[in-house]
């Protein structure tokens, strides 16, 4: 069972260690004598089991070889590393926040790494010269496996490997302390033990303080979306957020558009949205977004509202899923009218006679979007405090967004009043936080931003820090508009709603083949 689990943890990189420990056993048995049928029965009855136990792994062994073949001998290949870590992280005592980096106290590091040494090598001797084997052939054959490996992987899989034989040259320290202490050394090895038992706390209290923790319940809202929408893709989820796309939402189909995809997704002029990147849903050329029959974004309110072929059918804290309805009238074009601050601006002329013309040639209809009111506050790149006023343009629900990074405890306030606190939030472009909301009446009001920093709570030191800036968004109140409905089924614009208050143009074609005559009207009076 032990062989089995090492292999369905480390696949095929396991064979070295399982390999080398039968290969000990039946040294041992030999020195032994113990009868060669015995040693045969036990082999094959364990042989069997592990190979039976093991199935999964081996079938798929092949695939998973190939598949990061790169990655496990590149020279050139250190994954998330800057530099190949130092061999004598194996001892597993480095009192450092981030392990890719020397520990802060250099000198008093390494002193407790030889105190670890110099413990573990007291404890093989003396138990090899006892006749105590399975220890020293547990760390011997760590140690081996993780030579050969080293010798042939690349840093990434080096960084594997210290970490998997850490815990044998440790366990081999204690045991040197623990038989050191039955003798006549009993101060010695007390020492000895609190410094190991010291520098092993040290270590794992920076790293955990400086841990990068992973956003559970985005991720859980993720999981919830795929299991209630499974079997509706493809699906695109427009932000980056690798387990995300691959795996809470694989029931979709789904990709995310910083992330590993199948399918091209170009942008208006022409590249691809990269690794890492953000793109918002109005640069996307239409061809490349509507493949997807599923949109999963991530909720902000200076992001473009999806094509009019797509309805919102969920709204959660983070997320909403939009659906391209099956027979959705088809859609000849749209111009975004959104801006780094916003989703909304005033169209010119040229666009809105651009779009007059487009639809009269085709006998389509133009409707548009009409976006709430946002307030975008440029913030430094980590404010402790802040405290700023702004101008509310109307009456309305606000909420407010945090545009960055920020690991400690970050609270936002309205007038004294907290609209909630946040820590830890590592955000990709395009990614907003949400905080709480209030009923504001327009006019003067004043924001104050509070942050901890790091303190004693994980993740808190990690070094990712980085606000932007700060947007109060009005909510949607009430039933849609006459023009909001009008958009979601591709109908005509009214002539007396505001164009100008626009988000977006919508071009799709009209029951009849007719571009409407007062909507051609309004256009050519602008």
């Amino acid at each position: 069972m032990g062989g089995a689990a090492v292999l369905a943890v480390l696949n095929v990189g396991g064979v070295v260690w399982v390999g080398g420990a039968v290969l000990a056993c039946l040294v041992l048995a030999v020195v032994r004598r113990v009868p060669w049928r015995t040693v045969g029965i036990r082999a094959g009855v364990l042989a069997g089991l592990g190979a039976v136990l093991a199935l999964p792994t081996l079938v798929t062994a092949h695939g998973f070889f190939h598949t990061i073949q790169r990655q496990l001998t590149g020279e050139r290949t250190p994954g998330n590393l800057i530099h190949p870590l130092s061999v004598l992280q194996v001892v597993g005592i480095w009192p450092s926040g981030d392990f890719r980096f020397t520990p802060g106290h250099a000198p008093l590091a390494y002193a407790l790494i030889a105190v670890a040494l110099a413990a573990a090598a007291f404890g093989l001797w003396t138990m090899v010269r006892t006749g105590v084997v399975e220890l020293p052939l547990y760390v011997g054959v760590t140690l081996v496996g993780c030579a050969i490996l080293a010798a042939v992987g690349s840093a990434w899989v080096d960084a594997k490997v210290l970490a998997t034989a850490s815990p044998a040259i440790l366990l081999a320290g204690l045991a040197g302390l623990s038989l050191l202490a039955d003798g006549r050394q009993r101060a010695l090895a007390a020492t000895a033990a609190a410094l190991v038992v010291g520098g092993v706390l040290w270590s794992n209290i920076l790293a955990v303080h400086d841990v990068w923790l992973a956003p559970r319940d985005q991720l859980v809202e993720l999981e919830h979306i795929g299991s209630a929408f499974s079997g509706q893709g493809p699906a695109l989820l427009n932000e980056y957020q690798v387990d995300g796309a691959r795996h809470f939402l694989r029931s979709l189909d789904a990709e995310g558009s910083g992330v590993f995809r199948r399918r091209h997704l170009y942008l208006r002029n022409g590249s691809e949205v990269q690794k890492s990147g953000y793109a918002d849903i109005d640069l996307l050329q239409l061809e490349s977004l509507l493949v997807y029959r599923t949109l999963v974004l991530p909720r902000s309110p200076v992001a473009s509202r999806p094509p009019s072929p797509y309805r919102l059918i969920w709204s959660g804290r983070y997320y909403e899923v939009w659906q391209r309805a099956p027979a959705a009238a088809p859609l000849l074009d749209h111009i975004p009218l959104g801006t780094s601050s916003g989703a909304a601006r005033v169209p010119s002329c040229g666009e809105v006679l651009h779009v007059a013309a487009v639809a009269a040639r085709a006998g389509g209809r133009v409707a548009f979007v009409r976006r709430p009111p946002v307030i975008s506050v440029p913030l430094g790149p980590k404010p402790r405090s802040l405290r700023v006023a702004v101008t509310l343009p109307a009456d309305g629900t606000y909420r407010a967004w945090i545009d960055g990074s920020f690991a400690g405890r970050l609270e936002v306030l309205v007038d004294g009043r907290s609209l909630g606190a946040h820590r830890h939030r590592l955000e990709h472009g395009g990614q907003l936080v949400p905080f709480g909301a209030a009923r504001l009446a327009a006019g003067r009001h004043e924001l104050a931003l509070r942050y901890s920093g790091a303190d004693l709570h994980p993740g808190s030191g990690a070094g990712f820090d980085g606000i932007s800036r700060l947007v109060l968004g009005a909510l949607d109140s009430g039933p849609p508009s006459r023009d909001d409905r009008a958009v979601s089924r591709a109908g005509a614009v009214r002539p007396e709603s505001r164009l100008a208050r626009g988000g977006r143009l919508v071009i799709g074609p009209a029951k009849g083949g007719r571009a409407p005559p007062r909507l051609l009207g309004l256009l050519t009076r602008l």
